[in-house]
């Protein structure tokens, strides 16, 4: 999944390229709602040739699967209407799961959803999926699948341009997602987790505790993501990238939208914005990160993320065997920040900090 940030997803073209992909992508919560409701039935509008896209998040007769998130100031009537301008999943995001108000905003826009008979029209389902989150313990899970989620994201602090970690809030994504796993396993909760993944093998990773993965940074980077883009004095290709909470991005919105959004200069930043190297395209990346997860598949010897689930077992290393993975993994980060845009840069396009 994209994640839902506004350099990720933000047009209906960038939802269109994804989900012909194989990605699900969730249009951002921000700006004004018309303009969304606008984006998502552009995109349901879009009929997609499945034989020349066959990995496309589509139904058989080729409609898109559309997400789009809401924020909380009337969640329900908002999710309404994506729902009727095409949208079949709706995610209400924050970055703390667990207060009561989130809760009734979960239970409200379930039982919105519940009262719509038809999506589009028969064919298309009547059932509205709703993605909750964030959450990382499973005290979390049982309370957003109680509240009615039907998936959960699980991460605090973990997302590459979330800061929320440097002010003390913080629980390590596996340690997280094996809590989630336990607790969905009792409950037959969704997981998603969301959050972590700087490369193909944190995504087949994180798999073996999920059902699916949200990704930002490194779908931030890919040509056809929402990114600014821009070239060095090079010619080298970099995307603007910015975490959804960082004080660049909240700036940005109260400029563009001041009916929608207010930024105080005194709000924690609780995010980074930077430059990234463009990797390539969504496709590449969509085979890159696949072949990847057959591997280790291969490796488990299952056939199936079901199986991949039940019978991955994760070891704990000792200090000189972790030691020398992460001089390993180093070595290869360091080379794959060429290919798979992994490079952070600052504010000014010729300064670089790896």
């Amino acid at each position: 999944m994209a994640a839902n940030m506004e350099t990720v997803v933000a047009t209906h073209e960038t939802m269109i390229e994804f989900i012909q992909a194989g990605i699900t992508p969730v249009l951002h919560q921000f700006g004004p709602q018309k303009d969304r409701v606008d984006i998502v039935r552009k995109v349901s509008e879009h009929a997609i040739d499945r034989k020349k896209f066959p990995l496309a998040n589509c139904d058989r007769e080729g409609r898109p699967i559309i997400a789009a998130a809401v924020r909380f100031t009337g969640a329900a009537k908002a999710a309404e209407e994506l729902i009727h301008a095409g949208a079949s999943i709706i995610v209400l995001d924050s970055a703390n799961g667990y207060t009561p108000g989130f809760h009734r905003h979960i239970a409200s826009i379930r039982a919105m959803a519940d009262t719509v008979k038809r999506v589009r029209d028969s064919k298309h389902g009547e059932h509205i999926v709703i993605i909750a989150g964030n959450v990382a313990t499973a005290e979390g899970v049982y309370e957003l699948a109680k509240s009615g989620a039907d998936g959960i994201k699980v991460g605090i602090g973990s997302g590459f341009g979330c800061g929320t970690g440097h002010i003390g809030v913080h629980v390590p994504q596996l340690t997280a997602l094996a809590w989630a796993h336990q607790a969905a396993s009792e409950n037959g909760a969704t997981i998603i987790s969301d959050g972590g993944i700087r490369t193909p093998y944190d995504y087949a990773v994180a798999l073996t505790f999920s059902h699916a993965v949200m990704m930002g940074s490194v779908l931030a980077a890919t040509i056809e993501s929402s990114a600014e883009k821009k070239k060095d004095k090079d010619g080298t290709l970099y995307a603007n990238y910015r975490g959804s909470a960082s004080n660049e991005a909240r700036r940005r919105r109260s400029t563009a939208h001041p009916d929608d959004h207010t930024f105080n200069s005194y709000e924690v930043n609780e995010g980074y914005d930077g430059w990234i190297k463009v990797s390539g395209s969504i496709e590449d990346f969509v085979t890159h990160y696949n072949n990847t997860l057959r591997v280790v598949m291969w490796y488990v010897g299952v056939t199936n993320l079901t199986d991949l689930r039940s019978h991955a077992k994760l070891l704990q290393l000792s200090p000189e065997s972790h030691k020398d993975l992460m001089h390993k993994i180093s070595s290869y980060q360091l080379e794959e920040q060429h290919t798979n845009g992994k490079r952070i840069v600052n504010s000014t396009m010729n300064q670089i900090a790896v």
